[in-house]
């Protein structure tokens, strides 16, 4: 692709409309109020950060019978287990992150779920400036050494391992402290992007922002 070809299928909105859009796709297709608000959230910052989210949302609602398998939870005294059933960041992992953070000693064990780097705009959904430490991937033998997937120290962003081609069968999140990682985002950074993309928009490709929007005027509009 050269860069005038690049730079047409380009174009900008303000990141209240990537917020507002989602959320109006996610309830178009059945989301409750509170389910598509925070996933709204969370598809706005990963589409500043990477441009991501708004792809998320879009492939999200495009699943079959997408609203009524929605992520289940099953819990034990030693962990907990999701099954996203093929949901995408922003719907599953906010309830990852909440139970996470209510059970700070609590494994939680996912099926059917990407493991990404997004899954860290959820905690920061909760606690923009996060000062707690988490990992997601999976660990050969149980070692911290042999770790793949992601972790944030700090409010800051790690890669362990070498980046994934697919998702294993089998990660979780876990609160622990993990060797050096590639840092793959800085809490400077962050905040200094999501400042200039309050000030001069956010780059969205236009043919995923058309499929946002012909979702999401679905909204409140009698077919």
């Amino acid at each position: 692709m050269t860069q005038q070809t690049a730079e047409a299928r380009e174009s900008k909105v303000s990141l209240r409309e990537v917020k507002e859009e989602s959320y109006r796709a996610l309830r178009a297709i059945g989301y409750t109020w509170g389910q598509a608000q925070v996933a709204g959230r969370v598809a706005g910052v990963s589409q500043v950060l990477w441009g991501t989210g708004i792809s998320a949302i879009v492939l999200d609602a495009d699943r079959f019978m997408a609203a009524r398998r929605s992520p289940r939870v099953t819990s034990s005294q030693s962990n907990v287990r999701i099954n996203a059933k093929g949901t995408k960041f922003p719907t599953f992992a906010p309830l990852a992150f909440a139970l996470a953070l209510g059970k700070p000693n609590t494994e939680i064990f996912f099926k059917g779920a990407a493991l990404t780097k997004e899954f860290a705009t959820a905690l920061w959904d909760i606690e923009e400036d996060s000062t707690d430490t988490f990992f997601w991937g999976s660990q050969t033998g149980g070692s911290s050494r042999h770790a793949v997937g992601y972790s944030v120290t700090d409010g800051e962003l790690y890669q362990h391992g070498e980046p994934l081609t697919a998702s294993p069968k089998t990660w979780s999140l876990s609160r622990q402290v993990m060797p050096e990682g590639k840092l793959l985002i800085s809490l400077q950074a962050r905040r200094e992007a999501i400042a200039q993309s309050l000030r001069s928009g956010v780059v969205v490709d236009p043919f995923e922002w058309s499929a946002l929007k012909k979702i999401s005027w679905k909204f409140l509009v009698p077919e």
